[in-house]
């Protein structure tokens, strides 16, 4: 691959990811999110009990 045509590619995806949190930010700044805890918390009343009982995950 060529610099520039590799340079151009970089680019796009640096524009992509700049519209992402873009979108992201008028998401956050119109209230349509949820506080992590109770995503977290949705996610373990979602999983077997089995499945919730890893000992080497970090401690929310």
């Amino acid at each position: 691959m060529s610099d520039s045509r590799k340079t151009n590619e970089e680019s796009l995806q640096t524009a992509a990811l700049l519209a992402i949190l873009a979108q992201g930010n008028r998401e956050i700044e119109a209230g349509n999110f949820q506080d992590m805890e109770q995503v977290f918390g949705e996610l373990d009343q979602d999983q077997p009990t089995e499945q919730c009982m890893n000992k080497n995950a970090p401690k929310r």
